[in-house]
C-alpha cells in the first residue's frame, strides 16, 4: 500500500522532471534563512558561495577580509567581527583550521548569538 505522502512526493518529483514545478523552493523576503559563515578558506568560501547561489542571505567573516571579496560581490554581507556576525544571523557555520581555533571562536560568539539560533 502506498501512502498519500508517497503519492504526493512521487507526483511532485514527476512534475519537477517534466518542468512543471519549481525544483527550488521560492522564498518570500521575510522567510529567507540568514546564515553566517566564519572561516573562508578553500572549503568555507565554497560552501558559503553555495548558500548564496541557492538564494540564502549570507553574512561572512574571516580574519583575512580579502577572502570575502568574491562572496561580497555575489551579495553576501561582510561582518566586522565574528561577534557581529553571530548577533545578526539565524545560523552560524564555522569552517576553521583546528579544534582549538573552533573552540576559541565558539567561546567568543556564543554570548552574542540570538535566542533560537544554531551553530554548526
Amino acid at each position: 500500500m502506498i501512502s498519500a505522502k508517497s503519492r504526493a512526493s512521487s507526483a511532485t518529483a514527476a512534475k519537477i522532471k517534466a518542468g512543471g514545478a519549481q525544483s527550488r523552493p521560492q522564498y518570500q523576503t521575510g522567510d529567507i534563512m540568514h546564515y553566517g559563515y566564519i572561516g573562508l578558506g578553500n572549503l568555507g568560501a565554497a560552501c558559503a558561495g553555495c548558500l548564496r547561489r541557492a538564494g540564502f542571505a549570507v553574512t561572512v567573516y574571516d580574519l583575512n577580509p580579502s577572502l570575502a571579496a568574491p562572496l561580497v560581490a555575489s551579495g553576501a554581507v561582510l561582518a566586522r567581527s565574528a561577534e557581529e556576525l553571530a548577533a545578526s544571523v539565524d545560523h552560524v557555520i564555522t569552517c576553521l583550521p583546528s579544534p582549538a581555533v573552533s573552540e576559541r571562536v565558539l567561546r567568543n560568539i556564543l554570548p552574542h548569538m540570538k535566542a533560537g539560533s544554531t551553530w554548526v
